[in-house]
């Protein structure tokens, strides 16, 4: 399946929904997608957070943010983000004051794209990402 194809329709087809912890955050955005170019879903068996403290948590508990998506997709990240792909998934810092606020995203290219609290997407340079797995190889 052609990954940029795929990632056009799924983002054309999306439906906006507000960020919530337990069923549509950036795992749910991310890994929907991953769903569809691959056939197992990397969010199968996780339990979702309800609150970002409780997020938090998890994330120290399993590594950090970057620990548990290697661990979900069964791979390690690729040896630079800026050798993403499109439709790879990417992780980046929303904050530069809090390095513990991130978002798992999609590369689009040039850019990424993750969703925001109201349910739109947001876009960011992948120059930013600090993380990246290859998707549907």
């Amino acid at each position: 399946m052609n990954k940029a194809k795929a990632l056009t329709a799924y983002l054309a087809e999306r439906e906006p929904a507000p960020f919530d912890w337990r069923t549509a955050n950036c795992l749910h955005f991310a890994g929907g997608f991953v769903a569809l170019v691959e056939p197992a879903d990397p969010l199968a068996g996780v339990e979702m957070p309800a609150t970002l403290a409780a997020a938090r948590r998890r994330q120290a508990r399993g590594g950090g943010l970057q620990a548990i998506v290697t661990a979900q997709l069964a791979r390690e990240p690729i040896v630079s983000p800026l050798f993403a792909q499109v439709g790879d998934v990417v992780l980046l810092p929303l904050d530069e004051t809090d390095n513990q606020a991130l978002a798992v995203g999609i590369c689009c290219g040039e850019q990424a794209v993750c969703t925001t609290e109201d349910g739109s997407l947001t876009y960011h340079p992948m120059g930013n990402a600090i993380a990246a797995w290859r998707i549907g190889a």
